[in-house]
């Protein structure tokens, strides 16, 4: 099988010209239409840029390695920005979080001393009713 890729493809360029066919690049197809010839750095960069894995045999290497520095600080640039959108968030979200959070403790607390009020009014109640009680035997 080798044998017969060497034999289709004679040059470097060939094997480029073949991959954007074969994922149909567009900007390659205008540049045919209008019978202009694209560099062998031109149809790496067009190939790199529509993320197609490039042959072994690369020409120049510099070239893409801009192109990739290019991406990845792009990338990089929405991710940071990203995050300190995300952490804005968090700090614009904070006063609100604390105002729930103390009305939970609030309402937590309330119903806490009214059950101890009513648990204490009770008792009073019960010694009263028994006080009551054993006044009217003692006479």
């Amino acid at each position: 099988m080798p044998k017969k890729i060497e034999k289709i493809f004679k040059t470097y360029r060939e094997q480029l010209l073949h991959l954007a066919k074969l994922y149909g690049v567009v900007e390659v197809k205008i540049y045919a239409r209008s019978s202009k010839r694209l560099t062998i750095s031109q149809l790496e960069l067009l190939l790199i840029k529509n993320r197609i894995k490039l042959p072994i045999n690369r020409s120049s290497d510099k070239a893409i390695a801009k192109q990739e520095l290019k991406e990845n600080s792009i990338r990089n640039i929405y991710l940071t920005f990203f995050v300190i959108f995300f952490i804005g968030c968090l700090i614009t979200v904070r006063p609100y979080i604390k105002n729930v959070v103390n009305e939970v403790k609030f309402t937590y607390v309330a119903e806490e001393y009214k059950l101890s009020k009513n648990i204490k009014s009770k008792k009073t109640e019960k010694t009263k009713e028994l006080i009551k009680k054993s006044e009217p035997q003692q006479e």
